[in-house]
């Protein structure tokens, strides 16, 4: 198959992990830990409200007197994480992904949450490709 002719429903991962808003970052990074991830949509009410990585739990990390426990979610995480639909072009998302640093996005079908796209399912797709 042609790269142009790549849809992101070919590269996301189709199972992504969230986490409710109102959990603290622990919560997070102990999710992210239990299923080898770095990237987690947040949902409130059943709805993507932003993203928390495993870079923002670094960041806060090397805060003195920081508490992850006791940091809620919703007060770390990326509010508005980029969204694209399962049928986008790949390379339009990777466009954004590049020219915008973002290192995930989140897929979204019918106001639901159906995948995730990292640059590691980039990087591996961009690995098929060379050899």
């Amino acid at each position: 198959m042609q790269v142009q002719q790549l849809r992101v429903r070919d590269v996301m991962s189709t199972s992504p992990v969230s986490i409710p808003h109102d959990l603290t970052l622990e919560d997070a990074a102990q999710r992210m830990f239990e299923h080898d991830i770095r990237h987690l949509p947040v949902l409130e009410g059943g709805h993507v409200v932003g993203l928390v990585s495993a870079r923002d739990i670094a960041m806060l990390d090397s805060i003195p007197n920081v508490d992850r426990s006791k940091v809620l979610i919703e007060q770390a995480m990326t509010q508005g994480a980029h969204t694209c639909g399962p049928d986008e072009p790949l390379v339009d998302l990777i466009r954004v992904m590049v020219d915008q640093k973002k290192g995930s996005a989140v897929v979204m079908e019918g106001g639901k949450l159906v995948g995730i796209v990292t640059t590691i399912d980039a990087l591996a797709l961009l690995m098929n490709y060379l050899n």
